[in-house]
């Protein structure tokens, strides 16, 4: 059986804020192909666990790697680039802003790419559902509508191989589904619930 191939790993990996310790030597990996659920209670570290996968921040002992390469190397390496391509000795704000201010929001992202910085696009709604990536992990799905017809929704996020999740309907109108929880599940007749609509005990959009 092929090894598989490791995409993120975080070895051994401590962090703490102010006085609190948030993570307290964890280690993981993704593999190529797989998707990791991180699960547990608010103020756990879900979030500060996926902020080092993606270099947002750097541990204070450990290690992250990405396909191998240390983030905390790579992101020096491409400081250092940085620096080289803008003929300075240290970094400062107003320096990447006079750099991007002119560029549009790829050619800044390639740029600091070919750099050799792990960047990536913030990208509007509209681009997000056309980008090839989320579309490769068929993460929107068109679905119908009662009033607007074909719409385009965001589709269970979660990817299981044995039992996949899907969207298969739109979000219900305001009150849509009254009349038939009152009668199916707590058996009003119709007359009973044509009462309550009158009276404004309970309202309902007219598909």
């Amino acid at each position: 059986m092929a090894e598989k191939e490791v995409i993120i790993e975080l070895k051994d990996v401590y962090k703490k804020f102010g006085t609190r310790q948030i993570l307290s030597g964890v280690s993981l990996q993704v593999y190529k192909g797989e998707t990791l659920v991180i699960m547990g209670g608010s103020g756990c570290g879900k979030s500060t666990v996926l902020r080092h996968m993606t270099g947002a921040v750097k541990p204070d002992s450990g290690s992250v790697y990405m396909r191998g390469q240390n983030l905390s190397d790579l992101d020096e390496d491409g400081l250092d680039a940085l620096r080289k391509k803008l003929d300075v000795e240290e970094l400062e704000k107003e320096d990447i802003v006079k750099l991007v201010g002119d560029m549009t929001r790829d050619e800044a992202v390639n740029f600091f790419v070919e750099v050799g910085l792990p960047v990536g696009p913030v990208l509007y709604a509209s681009d997000a559902t056309k980008d090839p990536h989320i579309n490769a992990r068929n993460m929107f799905t068109d679905i119908e509508h009662p009033r607007l017809g074909k719409i385009k929704v965001i589709n269970f996020p979660v990817k299981f191989s044995e039992t996949p999740g899907e969207v298969h309907s739109a979000a219900p109108l305001l009150g849509q589904h009254n009349r038939e929880i009152l009668k199916n599940i707590l058996d009003y007749v119709d007359d009973e619930i044509d009462l309550l609509e009158k009276e404004g005990a309970i309202t309902s959009e007219r598909i």
